[in-house]
């Protein structure tokens, strides 16, 4: 090894085809004998598993999906702050729509959303790496998808890779890296709600209900050309989508652009005790 400047050596590499090779300071680690006596050693990576010694069973830490089932059978505590009456009130009327918290997301057949790339060419891209318990998690939630009919196998000529976004309880959200297309999808410029805007609103009222869509996107279908555009794949295959994935361009302006002009803007016409039907009705389609 030579040193060539103030941060750059050369070093020989005998068994390659360059027998001398550049390198910047940051690139260069003391090489160290495996039957080495020093105590500093760290391997590149490691990989912590927790094995039960009954079953053999690897902890990797997949969360337990969180059902709606769970939380109807728990009533009493989530609405101990209320008296009797209005618990009974709230009972009454979640046992009136329970069709609307099922533990699989439903799906609309009045709307079908659509992805316009124009002329663009197809875009095929190979599966990112994961840690292997990355891997054992992606595997999870193709196995989910595919039993509950959110995706399907593709012969598509698109393809995007995975990622797991992580989540605030600890597990991560399936999402497709589709930057690649959305780059060439033409872009929908419906405006999304404001937050302010949707708190002014309500900024007088007694009670505000909020109500989170069990997986909205997945709520509503694709087109035949969409499900195509949509394919991701992963190191055990190609699929398609079904329903709107995660991650796709201009998603959240559908949503906006559905629900709100044929829904919302009548709301303010009806009377207080009918709202809550009238917003369970819109999370129904």
């Amino acid at each position: 090894m030579k040193k060539a400047g103030e941060l750059n050596y050369v070093v020989r590499t005998p068994d390659r085809r360059k027998e001398t090779q550049l390198c910047h300071v940051n690139m260069l680690k003391p090489y160290l004998e495996r039957d080495s006596p020093e105590e500093n050693i760290h391997p590149v990576n490691s990989v912590q598993r927790e094995i039960h010694s009954d079953d053999k069973v690897e902890n990797i830490g997949i969360p337990v999906k969180l059902n709606n089932s769970e939380i109807l059978q728990h009533l009493d505590f989530k609405l101990s702050h209320l008296d009797t009456t209005k618990q009974g009130n709230v009972k009454e009327l979640l046992t009136e729509l329970s069709h609307l918290f099922l533990d699989v997301p439903t799906r609309t057949d009045q709307e079908y959303h659509d992805v316009d790339v124009g002329d663009a060419r197809p875009v095929k891209q190979h599966p990112y790496r994961l840690s292997p318990e990355k891997q054992t998690y992606l595997l999870e939630e193709v196995r989910y998808l595919l039993d509950n009919d959110f995706i399907e196998l593709s012969k598509s000529n698109w393809s995007s890779p995975c990622i797991l976004v992580p989540k605030p309880d600890g597990s991560y959200r399936l999402c497709t890296d589709y930057r690649k297309i959305n780059a060439v999808t033409k872009t929908d410029t419906y405006p999304i709600p404001r937050i302010d805007d949707c708190i002014d609103k309500v900024g007088n009222s007694k009670c505000v209900s909020k109500f989170d869509l069990l997986k909205g996107f997945w709520q509503v279908p694709l087109t035949e050309r969409a499900k195509e555009i949509s394919a991701f794949v992963t190191p055990d295959g190609l699929f398609q989508y079904k329903v709107m994935p995660f991650g796709m361009k201009k998603l959240a302006s559908y949503i906006s652009e559905t629900y709100q002009p044929h829904h919302i803007s009548h709301i303010s016409h009806i009377k207080s005790h009918q709202i809550s039907q009238v917003v369970m009705h819109i999370l129904m389609m």
